[in-house]
């Protein structure tokens, strides 16, 4: 039987890197068997919900992460260096190419490669501005941290009038 012997994770490509004992029929690999948790902290765990599976079968196998799931378990404190990334898993994960099931694991794996992400988060779009409340929802392409967002530097501009009007947003006490 197939033995999952490490993995690495790749933060700027969303990729997890499956290193397999022999090769395995990626077809049958389900990326629902996979948590990540953070190691200081065991109930700090995201299992992830789907995942971009290569077709070749290999001894090693790169799937991509969905942007949602890595969303939520960057969110969680998981996988933000590598002393916070680790990988759990069932024997349902995989079978080889004679569909023997996956070796239990013995111990949760701490990666072996982590490479961090390293780009700026992205506005993609502005949702809403609540004129009574003062709430402005912003979405951005990746998780952030929401205290390191400098509302000095944000404009709202109005496109629609033909002066092009400018209003600097007043922010109090830092929120």
């Amino acid at each position: 039987p197939p033995a999952l012997l490490h993995f690495a994770i790749n933060m700027v490509t969303n990729t997890l890197t499956l290193y397999f004992s022999e090769t395995v029929n990626v077809a049958s690999l389900n990326p629902s068997q996979l948590t990540l948790l953070n190691p200081a902290n065991a109930s700090i765990a995201y299992t992830l919900s789907s995942a971009t599976l290569p077709t070749v079968w290999s001894p090693v196998v790169m799937i991509v992460m969905n942007q949602s799931d890595v969303n939520r378990f960057l969110a969680m404190g998981i996988c933000l260096t590598s002393t916070s990334c680790s990988l759990n898993f069932t024997t349902s994960l995989v079978v080889d190419s004679s569909g023997n099931t996956l070796l239990p694991p013995l111990f949760v794996l701490s990666v072996s490669n982590f490479i961090s992400d390293n780009t700026s988060p992205k506005l993609v779009q502005f949702l809403s501005l609540d004129l009574n409340t003062g709430l402005l929802t912003l979405q951005f392409n990746k998780t952030i941290l929401a205290r390191s967002v400098d509302p000095i530097q944000l404009n709202l501009t109005d496109w629609f009038d033909s002066t092009f009007r400018t209003q600097i947003l007043q922010i109090n006490d830092g929120t």
